[in-house]
């Protein structure tokens, strides 16, 4: 089966704060050769929250999707990806950062 999954989970005891920073991660994935006579196709979905890390009352999130094609023939994998971070505090206003990235790694 071709279905894979992560979870993640931490906290920070800091010795001189009464904040304890958290965080939180998933990622659910699916790997098929149904999609392509090629080679298999791998996609992936994850999301990650952060909480109090630098200030108390903040928030970061993070959203992402990601696929892989591999073309067995060419010995090359293809891919591509899109995250979005965001971060809320309280005492300021901060722009989302998107990020795009493609590529292929080929194997000889």
């Amino acid at each position: 089966m071709g279905l894979n999954l992560t979870l993640a989970a931490g906290e920070i005891d800091p010795d001189n704060s009464s904040d304890k920073p958290k965080n939180y991660y998933a990622k659910i994935g699916y790997l098929t050769k149904a999609l392509t006579q090629a080679g298999k196709t791998g996609i992936s979905l994850d999301f990650g929250q952060c909480k109090d890390l630098q200030e108390e009352g903040d928030k970061a999130k993070e959203f992402g999707i990601q696929l892989v094609q591999k073309v067995d023939s060419w010995g090359t994998e293809f891919f591509g990806a899109y995250r979005l971070f965001k971060l809320d505090r309280a005492a300021a206003d901060y722009d989302n950062l998107y990020i795009v990235a493609a590529g292929a790694r080929i194997k000889f």
